[in-house]
């Protein structure tokens, strides 16, 4: 079974177990549908959990996870990943891609020069990052409507707007 990263342990939330959630979805809602998530413990141990409980709060979510009872017990997974299984993710809405996808895809200038390979995705409050390798190079495109221009999964390419002068130093 494939585990996918879908957010991070934050802290501890109250006595009994239960902890804040950062989720890497924009959609809060479309973590509500996960009966079973996955948690990789302090010895790299990854666990299977079932949900409890999920609520919305402030900008994220509380999580109460069945056989974690105790605020100690919640801390020892603080920053561990949270993951679900592949087949349990929701469907996508046009436009939308799983970062799993997007990771090796060749990036193109508008203009039709290779300028690197995607190698992660760094998911920020206000807009992603895209992290990109070119050969020994890396550097970073904030994923927005202005510079992605477009995503072509068939193709396996993202063609991309960049920044003045991003290219021009020549090492690209």
């Amino acid at each position: 079974m494939d585990l996918i990263e879908i957010g991070k342990v934050g802290r501890a939330h109250g006595l009994k177990g239960e902890f804040r959630l950062t989720y890497y979805n924009l959609s809060l809602e479309d973590f509500f549908v996960y009966k079973k998530i996955f948690l990789k413990g302090p010895t790299d141990k990854i666990t299977s959990f079932s949900v409890e409980q999920a609520k919305k709060y402030k900008k994220g979510i509380i999580v109460k996870l069945k056989g974690i009872e105790t605020r100690e017990e919640a801390k020892k997974y603080i920053n561990s990943p949270v993951m679900v299984s592949e087949d349990a993710l929701p469907p996508l809405k046009e436009g939308e891609y799983y970062v799993k996808d997007l990771i090796g895809m060749d990036v193109i200038s508008v203009s039709g020069k290779f300028i690197g390979k995607l190698k992660d995705v760094m998911i920020l409050p206000n807009y992603d990052l895209y992290i990109i390798n070119y050969n020994e190079y890396e550097f970073y495109l904030p994923a927005i409507k202005d510079i992605i221009v477009k995503i072509d999964e068939r193709q396996r390419k993202i063609f991309v707007n960049p920044p003045e002068g991003l290219l021009s130093n020549g090492s690209l």
